[in-house]
């Protein structure tokens, strides 16, 4: 897969997906204890449990199963080795704390959202 960056504009549903999100970790969100130490974290769209360092999320991402890496959130549609794909890279500021466990908490300003790829068709549709 090639990756591609640009700014787009998101699919209702997957907004409000993102939405409910940060919502959630202002409210009641939890996170991995490296987050003492940045300031900010990347929430997995697809396992919203978290609030993760980046070294925590790409762990977190290798555990993700082939399926779920390689289906379109546009379309639906399967994502193969040919595609190229969008990722979110727009911070989101939600500035609040997380739990980390055990009475203590961590500082978050801003999240990064993954997990949300886009096949080569529909990159027209979601690219601004």
């Amino acid at each position: 897969m090639t990756g591609r960056s640009a700014r787009i504009t998101l699919p209702d549903g997957v907004h409000d997906r993102i939405g409910r999100l940060v919502a959630r970790v202002a409210r009641d969100g939890w996170g991995c204890s490296h987050l003492e130490r940045v300031g900010y974290g990347t929430v997995c769209l697809m396992h919203p449990a978290a609030v993760r360092c980046e070294v925590c999320a790409a762990a977190h991402v290798r555990r993700h199963s082939h399926a779920e890496e390689h289906v379109c959130d546009r379309c639906g549609g399967p994502l193969d080795d040919v595609d190229d794909y969008l990722v979110l890279l727009q911070p989101f500021e939600v500035d609040t704390t997380v739990s980390l466990g055990r009475g203590r908490r961590a500082a978050v300003g801003v999240i990064f959202v993954i997990g949300f790829g886009v096949c080569a068709s529909c990159v027209p549709s979601v690219a601004a």
